[in-house]
């Protein structure tokens, strides 16, 4: 991000970022994300149509409006290194459940002496650092996803000697492992319990944590309980959401339409009412 502070930074500062979710992969999405005031747009190559290869452009198209967040496959030392040399400013790795996958995380993300990974020469990522390691290493950050109670239960080691810069948590994944349903939500009992202690272990640590939010589990609620780093909406949702409140609010014209002008076609009137009510059920 272009002459301001990093997320790195930022989140060290005890700022509360809000960001976006990019699973779609259109660089038109990842701009207008960008545009939309949003601390962070994040990409989601785990579960989301991004991949490597067309990773290049949607960074691009943030054009340094926000931060780049990319969420990798796996936590694998080839993935992490090709996300920053494509100029990711902070990733997220998945399923980091010990102390040993925080290294892995951390190594990956670092250049020597603080990691292994590898120099990329002219690269996106290094290049904007000026192509010097210890600038570089001092802005990207990287973020453990923490999913699952194997994760909970090491959480104090992984935020202490971990070598991370921050937490993040994956509330359905967290939810499955307790053998509840994923609600995208912090659930009442043994699953509120487990997010507030990686809370308190981010908080004993002096590390920042973020979560999605939700109508269940909203903003203010997340930042009661101590988050940073928050996504408030994602390009999947943003669409249909749209759409379908387009779709109602032409449903009930033309009802009302129908209506003045005594439809004789009771079977129009039936169907446009259909997609008004699955609309409000949504």
């Amino acid at each position: 991000m272009t002459g301001s502070s990093t997320l790195k930074q930022r989140l060290a500062r005890g700022e509360v970022l809000a960001g976006a979710w990019c699973s779609i992969g259109n660089a038109a999405c990842v701009e207008i994300l960008a545009n939309s005031g949003a601390a962070y747009v994040a990409l989601d190559q785990q579960h989301g149509d991004i991949y490597p290869s067309t990773t290049p452009a949607l960074v691009a198209a943030a054009d340094g409006r926000a931060q780049v967040l990319i969420r990798v496959a796996r936590n694998e030392p080839q993935l992490i290194e090709k996300a920053l040399d494509q100029g990711a400013d902070a990733v997220i790795a998945p399923l980091v459940e010990s102390l040993d996958d925080a290294h892995l995380l951390r190594d990956s993300s670092r250049f020597p002496p603080h990691g292994r990974r590898s120099y990329g020469g002219r690269t996106r990522g290094v290049m904007r650092a000026d192509g010097d390691p210890r600038t570089a290493n001092d802005q990207v950050a990287c973020i453990a996803l923490i999913e699952t109670m194997a994760g909970v239960e090491s959480i104090e080691e992984i935020c202490t000697r971990g070598g991370i810069d921050a937490v993040y948590i994956g509330l359905n994944d967290l939810a499955l492992s307790l053998g509840l349903s994923p609600k995208m939500a912090v659930q009442e009992g043994p699953h509120a319990r487990a997010v507030e202690r990686i809370a308190s272990a981010c908080r004993d640590a002096g590390i920042a944590w973020g979560a999605h939010a939700s109508p269940q589990t909203g903003v203010d609620e997340l930042i009661a309980r101590g988050a940073q780093l928050i996504t408030v909406c994602n390009d999947i949702a943003l669409i249909e959401n749209g759409a379908r409140h387009a779709a109602s609010a032409a449903a009930a014209a033309a009802v009302s339409a129908a209506a003045a002008h005594n439809d004789s076609a009771p079977e129009t009137r039936a169907r446009v009412k259909r997609l008004a009510d699955r609309d409000r059920a949504v």
